[in-house]
């Protein structure tokens, strides 16, 4: 009995040095980001049509690469506008992903392609009235909507020791929103930190 149990210890310590060892070894980038939403100008709910507010978008990713060319990462982002024009309460949202993103070699540049699912969760002003016979749709706190991104960037790694910068052009589609698919283009860029 007491043999298994150290069996058991010195197996799961082998395994998490094994796993510390092989993510040591690994590099990890991380890219704080900030831009726009390229909303299309008008949504068909199906009676009507409504436009959506221009939007920006902070956030942050990380990501680690499995291969030379192979890399996953995480998505967590926020939306400052995620309503329609003329409607109440202010709304924003909250971006959730996971990815992977294919790099490509060039002299210098790295273009790449990516793609994530995920999330937007709604947040709605404490303070605000509830809306249930508004004329423009309301999103409420709390509604979540699936979302899928698609689309490539480029990355120019190490300009200053370990600092670069990347862009990001992507395609997402909420393919629930308000019961219809919507896509809008999304244009992000920033600073990489590669380690």
């Amino acid at each position: 009995m007491k043999i298994r149990k150290i069996a058991r210890g010195m197996g799961s310590l082998v395994m998490v040095f094994a796993f510390s060892s092989w993510l040591s070894a690994q590099t990890v980038e991380v890219h704080p980001y900030a831009g726009g939403l390229l909303a299309p100008s008008s949504v068909d709910l199906g009676t009507s049509s409504f436009e959506l507010k221009e939007q920006g978008i902070f956030g942050i990713r990380a990501g680690i690469f499995l291969t030379e060319h192979i890399e996953v990462e995480g998505n967590f982002g926020y939306i400052n506008h995620f309503e329609f024009e003329e409607s109440d309460p202010e709304s924003r949202g909250y971006l959730w992903e996971a990815g992977a993103l294919y790099r490509f070699d060039l002299e210098g540049f790295k273009p790449f392609l990516t793609a994530g699912i995920g999330g937007i969760t709604a947040s709605v002003d404490e303070d605000a009235p509830e809306f249930l016979n508004a004329p423009t749709p309301v999103v409420g706190s709390g509604d979540t909507f699936l979302t899928f991104s698609y689309g490539g960037g480029i990355k120019a790694p190490y300009l200053w020791g370990p600092v670069g910068v990347r862009g990001d052009l992507r395609a997402r589609t909420l393919p629930n929103f308000h019961g219809r698919a919507m896509t809008w283009l999304e244009l992000t860029g920033g600073l990489t930190f590669t380690f």
